[in-house]
């Protein structure tokens, strides 16, 4: 990656993580943006090829599938 995509990439991570990072933990691979949900009732990890897709599925995610482990299942 050379190094004005990588310093786009981490401004567009920055304004993700301050946009949404209060519901996600964000972060990327050298592939993938991804995200995990901090909250319930929603899908729990997001994974997509660049950041506008990933936003896009941010603002709209799919619904959890299953119900979260209990403390006394770990």
């Amino acid at each position: 990656m050379n190094a004005i995509k990588e310093d786009l990439d981490s401004a567009e991570l920055a304004r993700l993580k301050r946009m949404y990072g209060d519901a996600w933990r964000i972060w990327r691979t050298p592939r993938y943006w991804m995200a995990t949900a901090l909250v319930d009732d929603v899908e729990q990890t997001l994974m997509e090829e660049s950041a506008a897709e990933l936003e896009e599925k941010l603002r709209s995610p799919g619904v959890r599938i299953g119900a979260p482990y209990k403390a006394d299942v770990l």
